[in-house]
């Protein structure tokens, strides 16, 4: 390996090769513990449907179009 050129892509390439493992490895890890925190901060939330779930304004079962009847 006496060409310069030939080194330097070497380098580069392999250079490149592992800031983009290194990126895709800390981004996973990043993005796992995001995970982790919004399924616990989703679980300790009180269930939706309390009084009145699934009624409309005017009392009905479900709510209707206007105008359709």
């Amino acid at each position: 390996m006496k060409d310069p050129l030939l080194l330097f892509w070497t380098a580069l390439i392999f250079g490149s090769l592992a800031w983009y493992f290194l990126l895709l490895f800390y981004v996973g890890v990043r993005g796992g513990k995001e995970i982790r925190r919004l399924t616990r901060r989703l679980g300790e939330r009180p269930p939706l449907g309390g009084p009145g779930a699934g009624t409309s304004a005017r009392g009905e079962g479900e709510a209707r179009t206007p105008g359709l009847g």
